[in-house]
């Protein structure tokens, strides 16, 4: 039960801001100078977040390689080019 509640909060709600930026409110790739940074806040809030959740859970040594992981695939999800956007350039 724990897994499955630590794989929808890392992926699930990890990607969600990304996924919305991208397709719901820019419905546009973004640049690489603005995703860089942007994906950083996101894993920046995301690590704050779960390091608080892993400090009231009594987790001490709690790695964050996941959200590393997310914050890469918000990247490539920032700047992914689609293949509508592919035919415009």
């Amino acid at each position: 039960m724990y897994f499955l509640i630590s794989f929808i909060f890392t992926w699930g709600l990890g990607l969600l801001p990304a996924y919305l930026i991208r397709y719901k409110i820019l419905r546009r790739p973004l640049k690489k100078r603005w995703a860089i940074p942007l994906a950083f806040i996101i894993w920046s809030i995301q690590l704050v977040v779960a390091t608080y959740i892993a400090e009231l859970a009594g987790l001490i040594n709690s790695k964050h390689t996941a959200l590393n992981l997310v914050a890469i695939v918000s990247f490539y999800i920032l700047v992914k080019k689609n293949k509508s956007t592919m035919r415009k350039n």
